[in-house]
């Protein structure tokens, strides 16, 4: 659990042992208030309770672990559960490919309005990378703000979709692949970042905030729409969520943590379907 956040059954099948007993340490755990338990429509996932008064074992715990017995299968069998989450993703964004932005427009068009959203970015910046680029869509409109427009993704099938869009449009760009967790750019090189309903769908959204935090200059911006915790489990289902949204909570923990300011938050409601929500937050790096 200091590398993510899960649910009995993946952890059941990290450690191994009978389920009724990983299921019994997690409720110690949890009175001991070292772990939390967040209740996922229905599932419960549980994390690290990463606060002061845990640091102390915590740290004595990172100093540890390579020493525990099967530490090494252990962190393979994790590895195979990321894995897992990224292969969902991975098949469900190749899948829907062209039709990923009539999906979202159904989905969020009647709730917020990406331009919008894009327009708190204010001030023509040097260069904004589109995290999650998708399709390459939302290039357009974010080079109306910047000099230069970057389009990561994880999906090759997307980046080929987002070059016909900077061709199309005549962009200033540049389209880069990989990992989330490991973002290909050097640090302190762009000064905008847009994460648009990106991180509902991967391993460790908390974590991709010590990367934005990285690869942006002092007083860099990033500006962050996704949604807010319900509990439409048919959301795994169809779009291969496998977060149902995030606490107004721990989004603000998420920037105060990385040292960001958050300068502007904004919350949607879909008026068809109140129980969902969009968040969208416009932040500066300190």
């Amino acid at each position: 659990m200091l590398r993510g956040t899960f649910n009995v059954n993946e952890v059941f099948f990290i450690v191994g042992g009978k389920q009724s007993n990983i299921s019994h340490h997690l409720k110690v755990l949890q009175d001991c208030n070292l772990i939390i338990g967040k209740k996922e429509g229905l599932q419960v996932f549980y994390r690290i309770n990463d606060i002061e008064e845990n640091k102390l074992i915590l740290d004595l715990i990172k100093k540890e672990e390579e020493n525990i017995d099967f530490y090494d299968d252990d962190l393979a069998r994790f590895e195979a559960i990321l894995q897992k989450r990224k292969k969902i993703a991975d098949e469900y964004f190749n899948n829907v490919g062209e039709e990923f932005e009539t999906v979202q427009s159904e989905l969020f068009g009647k709730i917020y309005s990406t331009e919008d959203a894009i327009r708190l970015f204010g001030t023509n910046l040097d260069t904004i990378v589109d995290i999650g680029c998708g399709t390459g869509i939302n290039l357009p409109i974010l080079s109306k703000y910047a000099k230069k427009v970057v389009g990561f993704d994880s999906s090759a099938k997307m980046i080929r979709l987002s070059e016909h869009i900077c061709q199309k449009y005549k962009l200033n760009y540049d389209l880069k692949m990989g990992d989330i967790n490991k973002l290909p750019f050097i640090d302190e090189s762009v000064d905008g970042v847009f994460v648009n309903m990106v991180l509902h769908h991967i391993s460790n959204p908390s974590g991709v905030f010590n990367e934005f935090q990285r690869i942006l200059t002092k007083n860099g911006k990033i500006l962050f729409i996704d949604l807010l915790s319900h509990d439409d489990e048919s959301f795994r289902e169809k779009y291969a969520d496998l977060w149902l949204g995030f606490s107004f909570t721990e989004i603000n923990e998420w920037f105060t943590k990385n040292n960001f300011t958050i300068n502007e938050e904004i919350i949607k409601t879909d008026k068809e379907n109140p129980n969902l929500k969009v968040i969208i937050i416009l932040a500066q790096k300190n």
